[in-house]
């Protein structure tokens, strides 16, 4: 194997050189510090050429307690050689100055990883050494909100607008949190302020996904079309243009819109956010990237078989297991369904989103009484989550208790007033417990957000 770079601090020459079936192997201990010594380093070919290296568990422990970051649980696994070099340069960083900046990017490889609770440490840690900085306070929320901590995220990304308001992807992060917990006026309107500044497609791509969930095509096909105008190869332009024709009979377009985004990397774009990359982001597996764009036009077996794949590469993912457990569902295999959400929730126990995607499960299985368990749990990590007071609604009208159902559907109402889908499910809420006027005067204020919203006519014209 060609060695391209060399560990800053290397103490001494290659030790060894081994040759039975690894190819060249190499050890190097990293330069000593007041506080702890840099652990050494194992560099070697995997099988298939690629050059990796191991960290030594113990002295990786020691580093870690001595600069107050939680210890790994399991020995790390091998990481690219490139990643173990930019890493030890961080931790002689961290010695040398234990500032935000130090911390701060000592945790991006463990985000990078899947360490959570490491990351979580050391991004909290640069937060608290500056805490009027929005860079750390940003990263601290994208870290939150991809552990499930939806709650927490929001207020961390809240700061850091205020801090920084000309950061766009800071406020579109806060938009995709109100979007997932049912918020999705304030959303659009968090979106549409920043439409003016923003170069890339994505606030277009998000506001359509928007408007394709209230039913309106015709809208989310311009914005998709400015999207595109922006970037030609955005893949999830492409994807979600696809659906908004397929909504509006133009099938033969949405199928050319499906093929250009259906194995493009960007189809699975996230946030663009250049403060979490510092080299770190792009050393994560395009493979990876590219099994996982497949899924969604994978069905049965084949999607399966992908995200186990995706699992097996990365165990420490909770919410990779969310896309398992919807596979092994879609296919029939129930119990394997629940299992596999079941580690994911003891993986995040303070995520919300893991309960709810249980409770969910769980009322698709026809256990009310478990879905009603789950989803009570998921409103005590993060009150504002609508879809679980949905879910809680109904369970209880499953479970013959419709009169406690009325509570959490006017909760849910109260935190989305402008989805129209909450009025049609608090409306059923009212049907049940005979309250037919409340129930109408419900049906019409959703019908007056968006009168195309399926089942509200419909349940409208039952009542009146």
């Amino acid at each position: 194997m060609k060695r391209t770079g060399r560990l800053s601090g290397l103490e001494g020459a290659l030790l060894c050189v081994l040759a039975a079936g690894l190819g060249f192997l190499a050890w190097a201990r990293l330069s000593s510090a007041p506080v702890a010594s840099i652990p050494s380093m194992r560099f070697f070919e995997r099988s298939d050429g690629m050059p990796v290296a191991e960290v030594d568990a113990h002295e990786l422990a020691t580093f870690l307690t001595s600069v107050g970051v939680p210890p790994l649980a399991l020995p790390p696994p091998p990481v690219e050689a490139a990643v173990a070099r930019a890493m030890a340069r961080a931790m002689e960083a961290l010695v040398e100055a234990p500032t935000a900046a130090s911390y701060g990017r000592f945790g991006q490889f463990f985000d990078a990883l899947r360490m959570n609770e490491q990351a979580r440490a050391c991004f909290e840690r640069a937060v608290a050494l500056a805490p009027g900085e929005h860079r750390w306070r940003h990263t601290l929320g994208r870290h939150l909100a991809t552990i499930g901590e939806s709650a927490a995220a929001e207020a961390h990304f809240r700061r850091a607008t205020e801090l920084d308001p000309a950061y766009l992807p800071t406020r579109w992060r806060l938009a995709r949190l109100c979007f997932q917990t049912d918020r999705g006026g304030e959303a659009e309107s968090l979106l549409r302020g920043t439409l003016a500044a923003a170069e890339h497609p994505y606030p277009w791509a998000e506001l359509a996904q928007l408007t394709l969930g209230r039913g309106q095509a015709a809208e989310a096909r311009e914005l998709l079309k400015t999207a595109l105008e922006r970037d030609p190869t955005y893949g999830r332009g492409h994807a979600l243009m696809s659906q908004a024709l397929t909504v509006l009979g133009e099938r033969e377009r949405a199928a050319a819109h499906a093929r250009r985004g259906r194995y493009s990397i960007k189809s699975l774009d996230s946030i663009p956010d250049p403060i979490v990359r510092d080299g770190v982001r792009e050393t994560d597996s395009v493979s990876y990237h590219r099994i996982a764009a497949r899924s969604s036009a994978a069905g049965g077996a084949e999607r399966i078989a992908l995200w186990e794949r995706i699992c097996r590469a990365d165990p420490a993912n909770a919410d990779d297991k969310i896309q398992l457990s919807n596979a092994y569902l879609g296919a029939g295999r129930t119990e394997e369904a629940i299992a596999t959400l079941e580690v994911a929730m003891a993986q995040v126990p303070r995520g919300a989103r893991f309960r709810l995607s249980r409770a969910q499960l769980a009322l698709r299985l026809g256990d009310a009484a478990g879905a009603l368990r789950y989803a009570d749990e998921a409103l005590a990590l993060d009150a504002k989550t609508t879809a679980a007071l949905g879910v809680k609604c109904m369970a209880l009208v499953s479970l013959s208790r419709a009169s406690e159902a009325v509570a959490p559907a006017e909760r849910a109402l109260e935190l989305a007033p402008d989805n129209p889908q909450i009025y049609l499910f608090v409306g059923s809420v009212y049907e049940r417990n005979g309250r037919v006027s409340e129930a109408a005067a419900t049906y019409r204020r959703g019908l007056a957000i968006d009168p195309a919203t399926p089942g509200l006519r419909e349940a409208l014209e039952r009542v009146e």
